[in-house]
């Protein structure tokens, strides 16, 4: 059966609760710890949710679990500063539950497209890519724990990134996270 067939055998809540502790594990590429290793299986991991996903809307939610662990661990930063400024509780949960839609857009978007093209890993980076784009760019503009931050470490990478951009860089980490998905 295999790792995809044990995936697809499961309810869909444990789906969505394994893509929400991927999503939070993912978040461990980023400062202050740069476990970039957990990319390596965060991402292969996202990508045979997304498989075993039997219809679009399910792509969606695993996709968007995903997302809401990832921002909600990885935007700790900002539930503290609401509660030091005596915002409700809500708040601090609001911005993950909102920046999790681009991660269910890419959920989706490679569901849909992934059936017609042969390289699922290159696909899978695109989609990232392009929703951490327009989590960039369109209504919030909040471009916080894109995929290639997490070489912020790194005098080299940095150098690249001079080159490549942060969604260059988004594009080519999540390229490399995810190759693991083809063993």
């Amino acid at each position: 059966m295999g790792l995809p067939g044990w995936l697809a055998a499961r309810r869909p809540w444990q789906r969505l609760a394994l893509s929400f502790l991927l999503g939070a594990l993912a978040t461990a590429a980023f400062a202050p710890l740069y476990a970039v290793p957990v990319l390596l299986v965060s991402f292969p991991g996202l990508i045979l949710l997304l498989e075993a996903s039997p219809t679009k809307k399910g792509a969606f939610g695993v996709g968007w679990f995903f997302g809401f662990g990832h921002f909600l661990t990885g935007f700790y930063w900002v539930a503290n500063a609401l509660a030091i400024a005596g915002a409700p509780p809500a708040a601090a949960i609001a911005l993950p539950l909102g920046m999790a839609l681009y991660s269910g857009f890419a959920g989706l978007l490679y569901r849909i497209v992934g059936r017609r093209v042969p390289s699922r890993v290159l696909l899978f980076a695109l989609c990232w890519a392009l929703a951490e784009w327009l989590r960039g760019h369109v209504i919030t503009g909040f471009p916080w724990n894109l995929a290639g931050y997490a070489w912020a470490f790194s005098d080299a990478m940095s150098q690249f990134a001079s080159v490549a951009g942060a969604y260059g860089m988004t594009l080519i980490t999540a390229a490399i996270a995810a190759s693991p998905v083809l063993l």
